[in-house]
């Protein structure tokens, strides 16, 4: 499916996308909670709030693309941007009583600071952030670490999902 075709179907959908992302995520995110391990439980509630709001969008699974670390977030689109959801990227953050899983060399969230501060801050203030093709490589990059992905479009998450409208 091509980026047209993605933006046809979505003229059906809510023309406050933004607004309801927003709320989504103050309806369902706990901010008491630890988030580590959280990400697959958040996206699919935020997937499916989305979805019956009308806002298209879609699960990403890190795993899908060939990254050996399991996580998950969300792509919507507005109707005029994308916008990708990770309410549990703080997990991905340096604190004191932190470790780093797996394969990590150095936690995400550090290396998401170096090379793309604004996106960096973007999902640890608000759990949101627009982005571009080059945003969601800097993302994928920070969690991948063994290079294993060079190159992620947004169409390729599209391209890869079932359209469920």
């Amino acid at each position: 499916m091509n980026d047209l075709h993605f933006r046809m179907l979505n003229l059906k959908a809510n023309n406050n996308a933004l607004g309801v992302i927003q709320d989504s995520l103050k309806e369902i995110v706990n901010d008491d909670l630890d988030h580590d391990g959280m990400c697959i439980v958040y996206a699919l509630m935020i997937h499916e709030n989305l979805d019956n709001q009308g806002v298209l969008n879609r699960i990403i699974k890190t795993k899908d693309y060939g990254l050996s670390y399991e996580h998950e977030a969300v792509l919507a689109y507005t109707g005029k941007e994308y916008i990708l959801i990770d309410p549990t990227y703080d997990q991905f953050i340096k604190k004191d009583n932190r470790v780093l899983y797996g394969h990590f060399k150095e936690f995400p969230g550090e290396i998401l600071k170096k090379t793309n501060p604004k996106l960096h801050n973007n999902l640890l203030e608000k759990k949101y952030s627009e982005i571009n093709d080059q945003d969601l490589l800097d993302y994928f990059k920070a969690i991948d670490q063994e290079n294993l992905i060079e190159e992620i479009k947004i169409s390729d998450i599209i391209r890869k999902t079932q359209i469920k409208k």
